[in-house]
């Protein structure tokens, strides 16, 4: 049996759009072993996918951070040689994770940090979808000149019903839409009977508490889930919903694999970047204005550079209605 490692060990999104890769190995060698190496937080989305056979966890933040810990997680795979390890990830642990472990090919992108480690460089196409990126390391070890795009997919049960997924947060601050702005949409008149759902991590519990502050008891289906379930059950939530609505962060990537609708806000980021959304009625809402500021950098920053945070601040919130009402006549609640 040919065996395969794919090291990921990015944000829960990274990981997301990491997942057509295991699926064109399976595709190109259909009785394969495909490892995945992720962090902890994100082994629940890598167990969903039914291309992979085998997730292991790496704590970089603990048991596996420095040295000893790298050392420590290499024994994880004494005794295992891959035909081939693939490396989304352009960090330096990544790099030196894949130049420790025993394998015959390893694929890394030329702008990864000590790129000379790997044995095969591939190049980054800053203009490609992030996924092409991906599934350009598996292209470049079958010698595949294909361009076929294929679509991340989570495998769990879902029964679509009738509400609609807001994830208002972000690691990165300039990636948030305002939180008066999320107040000023879920108050709008064509949603004040919709029934709405608030996702997102503990870290933003204060988002979801101002939102309710705000809005709570004027729209009698608005819910505050913010905080309060596992990725598991928030990965339930988003494939069970009719639509997601979300900034350029994980839920929109997640809506994608479990298939569910998403309306993508981007502000400081833009979508030529390669993260935007790819489903048949997926949508990206973005300011309509000029900015030389934007974009201010591929992950945004925790604050505006310019004091005006205008790339958020100048997109209509009638524009993200309007993106709503032509989903929902689509896929009508």
């Amino acid at each position: 049996m040919k065996k395969y490692l794919i090291i990921q060990t990015a944000f829960l999104g990274d990981v997301v759009l990491a997942l057509p890769l295991a699926e064109y190995i399976k595709r190109k060698v259909s009785n394969s072993e495909v490892t995945m190496v992720v962090i902890p937080g994100a082994k629940p989305i890598a167990d969903l996918c039914p291309s992979i056979d085998r997730v292991v966890s790496y704590d970089k933040r603990n048991i596996h951070s420095g040295i000893k810990g790298l050392m420590a997680f290499k024994s994880v795979f004494a005794d295992e040689e891959f035909d081939a390890i693939f490396s989304p990830h352009r960090s330096i642990r990544t790099t030196i994770i894949s130049r420790l472990l025993n394998a015959v090919h390893t694929y890394g992108f030329d702008k990864s940090a000590f790129s000379f480690l790997y044995k095969t460089l591939v190049r980054y196409r800053q203009e490609e979808h992030e996924i092409q990126r991906n599934l350009s390391l598996g292209r470049k070890h079958f010698r595949d000149t294909g361009d076929e795009i294929i679509f991340p997919n989570l495998e769990l049960p879902s029964d679509k019903t009738n509400y609609i997924v807001i994830a208002p947060g972000s690691v990165w601050n300039t990636k948030r839409f305002p939180e008066h702005k999320w107040i000023e949409l879920i108050s709008h008149e064509f949603l004040a009977d919709k029934q709405i759902i608030l996702i997102g991590s503990k870290e933003e519990i204060p988002i979801g508490e101002k939102i309710i502050r705000e809005v709570g008891k004027k729209h009698l289906f608005l819910e505050n889930r913010i905080g309060q379930d596992s990725l598991s059950q928030t990965i339930r939530i988003i494939a069970n919903g009719k639509l997601v609505i979300s900034n350029d962060s994980a839920p929109q990537h997640i809506a994608v694999a479990v298939k569910t609708p998403v309306i993508t806000i981007f502000g400081s980021t833009v979508p030529a970047f390669g993260f935007n959304p790819l489903g048949e009625f997926d949508t990206v809402i973005e300011t309509d204005q000029i900015l030389k500021c934007r974009p201010c950098g591929i992950h945004g920053k925790k604050k505006c550079p310019i004091k005006t945070f205008d790339c958020m601040e100048s997109i209509e919130v009638e524009s993200i209605v309007s993106a709503i009402k032509k989903i929902l006549s689509n896929n009508p609640l």
